[in-house]
């Protein structure tokens, strides 16, 4: 940093113009805002004393830049930094937050907003909100979670407004910033699921391939439990003489912790042959981990932990010629499966630990046990007209 005379690969001056080069740089950080640092370099032909004067007019200059930034405040990267760490810890809210909360609101943040991360943030405008949430909308995100994105960025702002980390009096680029339209009100996706002859497709084509996840997948096919439940589950929860298994805890994979099931309460699943037999093989598979995880009955993969289990199923699925399933999907095919075998809704409610009915009627309807057989008995369609159609199919008839 400074005034460097310009040499050549033998170590003589170089000249431009019969004059010498020079090279002129000046690095400073601010001491307001760690985050402002400005770097200039430059190039100038001259005498050794005009190099000098020129190197305290760059030093000038660089201390200019650092002002007017130092006047906008802080980077939005920055602000979004100090916002998460008080917001989870509670500092300069009137109300407090829950940690799940905080840590959501950040990552949301930092996700989706990364490219204003270097601009000062009193410089985010409405226009910048606006093209996000169209963006946003563009990439197929809900509108639920669009509208929680910009209350994400809109109690960032107003917190680093009131704890002085915005310059001026800028207005909430998140004012007049319209989430967008979604669909029709009332309009239900239709889960995804597999039929019987494509769940049987999917655990016999993973045999077959010996994907590590084959397990994980029968376990969740044959329980209806979810992926945290399954991540959890111990030997100690598995009753042979009792033909059940209890579900007690599930991950938290935001916290990477053990923690009490989704509802709160805990539940039984019955043991069929094809479970047992399941049990058997994961039994003898457990003995080959390291002593630390072999009380658990499945394997413990990084990515499970890391909530990857959906992207690993859609992966396999697609390469494999199935419809691109997420992990929940299985959950779905195990009640829909007992719904059509004849199991009433109240006892798949029970084993899967669902309390609301609105949830259990989509899985009746996927089931479609309340409509099979309803049109059975309807014959618009005479003998005689059914032959018309069908025979044409084999041949032509001969004229009378």
């Amino acid at each position: 940093m400074g005034v460097k005379q310009v040499l050549d690969s033998n170590g003589n001056p170089v000249l431009k113009d019969g004059k010498l080069v020079f090279v002129v740089t000046h690095d400073k950080t601010s001491k307001v805002d760690r985050t402002i640092r400005v770097s200039l370099e430059r190039s100038f032909v001259g005498t050794p004393l005009q190099a000098k004067r020129e190197h305290e007019k760059a030093k000038e200059e660089v201390r200019r830049i650092i002002w007017e930034r130092e006047q906008q405040g802080c980077s939005w990267g920055k602000l979004v930094e100090k916002f998460g760490y008080a917001y989870e810890m509670g500092i300069g809210f009137h109300e407090p937050v829950s940690k799940a909360t905080a840590i959501d609101t950040s990552k949301g943040l930092e996700r989706h907003t990364q490219y204003w991360w270097k601009r000062p943030a009193s410089d985010i405008s409405i226009a910048d909100v606006k093209a996000l949430l169209l963006d946003l909308e563009a990439q197929g995100m809900s509108k639920s979670r669009r509208r929680a994105i910009k209350s994400y960025i809109s109690v960032a702002w107003v917190w680093g407004k009131e704890n002085g980390f915005l310059k001026g009096n800028p207005p909430n680029p998140t004012a007049g910033a319209k989430v967008g339209r979604s669909s029709k009100k009332g309009q239900e996706k239709m889960p995804d699921i597999l039929t019987l002859t494509e769940i049987r497709k999917l655990i016999e084509l993973a045999t077959v391939h010996h994907h590590p996840w084959r397990d994980i997948w029968a376990m969740a096919l044959l329980t209806g439990m979810r992926s945290g439940e399954l991540y959890a589950l111990e030997w100690s929860d598995v009753n042979m003489e009792s033909k059940l298994v209890s579900v007690t805890k599930t991950l938290n994979v935001r916290f990477k912790t053990i923690t009490t099931t989704k509802g709160g309460y805990w539940r039984s699943v019955p043991i069929n042959g094809d479970l047992e037999g399941l049990l058997a093989e994961l039994r003898v598979k457990a003995q080959q981990r390291p002593v630390e995880e072999r009380k658990y009955i499945l394997p413990r993969f990084k990515d499970w932990m890391r909530g990857n289990q959906a992207r690993i199923l859609r992966g396999f699925c697609v390469a494999v010629g199935l419809p691109s399933v997420k992990f929940h999907a299985l959950r779905a095919c195990f009640a829909t499966q007992l719904l059509q075998s004849g199991v009433t809704a109240p006892t798949v409610m029970s084993i899967c630990g669902w309390k609301d009915y609105e949830t259990m009627m989509i899985y009746i309807r996927l089931a479609g046990i309340e409509t099979k057989g309803a049109t059975d008995k309807l014959k618009f369609i005479t003998p005689a007209a059914a032959m018309a159609h069908v025979v044409p199919l084999f041949g032509q008839r001969d004229e009378p």
